[in-house]
């Protein structure tokens, strides 16, 4: 950066916080003491603003305050935050010259910073260090850990650090178990979460919101439904309420593994209730009726979801049109396009590749390269799924020639 380019940026800098600290010190008397600081520094790391933070901390040096742990603490957890986790280091060997000493805190907020960016042999290296200066690894820390080895798929190495953790006299809270049961839900091991629910239930730890959310929506998802329900029974056995999440996961699977008495049967409870339906929530039920056939349905239930004042979107039209083209109705899918060509954000790929399965199965090709060059026009790419589909209706219709000039396109 050049020096007149760099100072207009310093300049600028400077002036949105001045910017901002006018509005704070609206009492002329008031002189911002380190507390000012570090709630100003904190603000602009949430915000993104690195430099800005920086500058307030400079600032605050020039104003001859002495920072303390606490400053250094907030400015090594927001470069972390912002995933600079150099200049975090760069502000713990500052802090450590200064004759400054880490806490708990500081190690915890670069022990995050690491482990957010998955360098887990930083995060090792880290914990190795602090055990060498005889600092003690809290719970919160062997949690980030464990979390860290989770969101990496290492399952077994983040229950070696659980043993650890027991081995050196650490409980594991509810919070730590959550981080555990999420990886192996991840993983797809949801097998192994029910040793950690009976190891939970042994220390007199329950399942959380946050658990029970975890565990039903990745049940779902696998078609476990019985497993997820036995989940919701419980949440409502111990007098806590389930949250919407969890509902929606529950009616998706219904429909999803075809119990479809079961499915209604969960929408009406629902409605008995009082759960206000969202728009995940009425997507599902749409998809539902599309697959299976049910048309009408599905758009009395679109009505519905417009009524109660839900913004349909994507996946509502993707859900339809398929659903249109899927029974025959041709005709009306596009007449049902060209109404979503003018709604802004309302069609993707996905929409005009959804159409032409349908024009390549019961309409004319003419009319499926037609809406090729419309999707061009409209800026949507077509991607390899859109150049299969025109493949298998070119050859399903004895155009072998037009087949071959499509697989030569798909190449290029």
């Amino acid at each position: 950066m050049a020096y007149k380019e760099q100072r207009t940026f310093q300049w600028r800098i400077r002036n949105a916080v001045l910017f901002r600290w006018r509005n704070w010190n609206f009492l002329d008397n008031l002189t911002p003491d380190e507390c000012t600081y570090n709630t100003l520094i904190n603000g602009f790391f949430g915000e993104g603003k690195i430099n800005h933070a920086h500058y307030v901390f400079n600032h605050m040096l020039i104003e001859n305050l002495v920072p303390s742990v606490a400053t250094y603490t907030t400015m090594i957890d927001g470069y972390c935050r912002n995933g600079r986790t150099d200049k975090a280091l760069s502000v713990m060997s500052e802090m450590q010259i200064s004759g400054v000493m880490p806490s708990e805190l500081t190690y915890s907020a670069l022990l995050n910073g690491y482990c957010k960016l998955s360098m887990l042999g930083s995060a090792l290296d880290l914990i190795k260090d602090m055990n060498s200066r005889g600092i003690t690894i809290n719970k919160t820390m062997y949690t980030i850990l464990i979390d860290g080895f989770c969101q990496v798929g290492d399952i077994s190495k983040a229950k070696q650090i659980l043993r650890s953790m027991l081995a050196n006299g650490i409980d594991p809270d509810v919070i730590t178990y959550s981080a555990l049961i999420n990886g192996m839900c991840r993983m797809a091991k949801l097998h192994d979460t029910k040793e950690i629910l009976s190891r939970m239930q042994k220390s007199g730890i329950l399942p959380n919101d946050v658990v029970y959310t975890t565990l039903i929506c990745y049940y779902c998802k696998a078609g476990y439904v019985k497993e997820a329900l036995k989940h919701f029974v419980d949440i409502y056995r111990r007098g806590l309420i389930a949250n919407l999440v969890i509902h929606n996961a529950l009616l998706c699977a219904f429909y999803r593994v075809g119990m479809f008495t079961e499915a209604e049967q969960f929408r009406q409870y629902m409605s008995r209730m009082k759960i206000s339906f969202d728009s995940v929530s009425f997507n599902c039920i749409i998809d539902s009726y599309c697959h299976r056939g049910n048309i009408t349905d599905a758009f009395s239930v679109y009505d519905d979801m417009v009524r109660y004042g839900h913004s349909p979107d994507v996946c509502t039209y993707q859900n339809l049109l398929r659903g249109l083209c899927q029974g025959g109705h041709l005709v009306q899918a596009k007449q049902f396009m060209s109404c979503l060509l003018d709604i802004p954000s309302a069609i993707d790929e996905k929409t005009f590749n959804a159409l032409l399965l349908g024009i390549c199965k019961y309409g004319t090709l003419d009319e499926a390269l037609d809406l090729c060059e419309k999707m061009v026009r409209n800026n949507f790419l077509p991607d390899i799924h859109t150049y299969t589909i025109l493949l298998s209706g070119f050859c399903r219709k004895g155009d072998h020639m037009q087949g071959r000039l499509i697989c030569r396109l798909c190449c290029l």
